[in-house]
């Protein structure tokens, strides 16, 4: 109600609301229900987590794995090397006595015509040939007839063609079958040839065999044996005819003049270490003028010499540009055209206890080469005895390289006394060849040794045991 004034009447009874609806009653318990109470914290200790730290390999040692790989590849074939070079030293030193043993002085051939012209069809000659005679570089008869025999068993060689073959094993034998002192074995004629061929007929002649050895190609014809030594230019010719001699593969060797002569002994002298005296003069000047020198070619007479060398004892030793050589004593004679006849290894005092050092040595660097090679190998693999190998390798090597420089420097010297000590002589040069090869055979080992005493590298390999 609202009175006159406008205002809402108190006194009238107020609108009632609805009344709110009770509660929910809660769900009667189960029956045997038992109410959950809160569990109790339990208190434990703590954990204690240690912190092992975790090494990855060093990139010290995945250098060191992949150098030691290398290293051993190198090492391996150098000490293989080594040890053939040692071996073949022994050889060459036996054989110059053999090559001498018809004494070393050259024996001057009869004087030829050369012909300009072209050489003519070559017939056999029919009258017997002259008595073979055994040079400074041949093979005595026994050695001949072995070696024509097992020859001749690996292809079949005719009457005229052992005839050939005989006259050039007289002369020079040495070259393709070096005896060393010793007597010549059909075995050891086979070891040195590799192959037999027959080459087909040509316009001047019926085709002929070519065995190929050790030291170059050696081809008999009827008329002639050529032998093609292995990095020369030019072959050595042989035959039991002169004229034949004369006009095959001695074209470019055709007579100096009285003026070349002068320009190839001018080059020697000035080319020499010290001067030659006259009587060495004269018997240099006497080989040049032979119609058959097989020294300086006809083109070449100004540059004719590579080297000319006193070798300390009063010889002289020249070395020509063609590859031929001849060492002249004092009193005029020449001793030998053989390079392996020279001073330094006729009277070279080689051991043999010296020799078997060194191929013992070089075995056993092989074999270190091997370890080493494991050693690179199971870095990689992350195993601790890859630091264990490295080590044994490195005390090795280091006292192989000792023992094998020790008797390195005992073979120079035999040289280097050979030919007389002086300093002229190209061999001296060897004793710092040798001293450098060793020293950088020692740098890995020791360098080993440092590394792995590296903290890094220590703590590394006691991680991984």
């Amino acid at each position: 109600m609202i009175d006159d004034a406008g205002n809402p009447d108190s006194s009238s009874t107020p609108e009632t609301s609805p009344p709110l609806a009770p509660p929910p009653l809660a769900p009667p318990p189960l029956p045997g229900a038992v109410p959950l109470s809160q569990p109790e914290a339990i208190p434990v200790a703590a954990l204690a987590y240690s912190s092992v730290p975790s090494y990855m390999r060093p990139q010290i040692l995945t250098g060191v794995g992949v150098m030691s790989i290398i290293v051993a590849i190198i090492s391996g074939l150098a000490s293989l090397m080594q040890g053939c070079q040692a071996v073949g030293l022994m050889v060459i030193s036996q054989s110059v006595a053999a090559s001498s043993r018809s004494g070393g002085t050259i024996i001057a051939p009869p004087t030829v015509t050369i012909q300009a012209s072209p050489a003519p069809a070559v017939q056999v000659p029919t009258t017997p040939p002259a008595p073979v005679v055994t040079g400074a570089n041949g093979l005595d008869v026994a050695d001949r007839d072995m070696a024509i025999a097992t020859l001749s068993s690996l292809r079949r060689l005719s009457a005229p063609r052992r005839t050939e073959l005989e006259v050039f094993l007289a002369e020079d034998g040495q070259q393709v079958f070096p005896t060393g002192g010793r007597a010549l074995t059909a075995a050891q004629v086979r070891a040195n040839v590799s192959r037999s061929t027959v080459i087909p007929a040509g316009e001047d002649d019926t085709g002929a065999i070519q065995y190929v050895t050790v030291w170059g190609k050696l081809t008999v014809y009827d008329d002639r044996v050529e032998f093609n030594p292995s990095g020369a230019s030019q072959p050595l010719v042989t035959s039991s005819s002169p004229a034949v001699a004369g006009n095959v593969g001695l074209a470019s060797y055709t007579p100096l003049t009285q003026a070349q002569v002068h320009q190839a002994i001018a080059t020697v002298q000035a080319r020499a270490s010290v001067a030659l005296n006259p009587a060495q003069l004269a018997a240099l000047s006497a080989q040049l003028q032979n119609p058959q020198q097989m020294f300086v070619p006809t083109g070449n007479a100004t540059m004719p010499v590579m080297n000319a060398t006193d070798m300390g004892n009063g010889r002289v030793w020249i070395m020509f540009a063609s590859g031929s050589c001849i060492e002249i004593d004092t009193i005029g004679v020449v001793t030998t055209s053989n390079i392996l006849a020279a001073s330094p290894f006729t009277s070279a005092k080689i051991s043999v206890a010296t020799i078997a050092v060194i191929v013992l040595e070089a075995l056993a660097s092989a074999g270190l080469a091997v370890l080493l090679l494991v050693a690179g190998i199971i870095l990689f693999r992350d195993s601790s005895s890859a630091r264990r190998l490295h080590l044994i390798f490195a005390g090795a090597k280091i006292v192989a390289v000792v023992v094998g420089w020790i008797a390195m420097t005992n073979l120079v010297g035999g040289f280097f006394s050979a030919a007389g000590g002086r300093s002229t002589v190209p061999l001296s040069g060897l004793f710092t060849v040798t001293a450098a090869v060793y020293g950088i055979a020692l740098i890995y080992p020791i360098a080993l040794f440092f590394i792995f005493r590296l903290r890094g590298v220590r703590d590394y390999y006691n991680s991984v045991q």
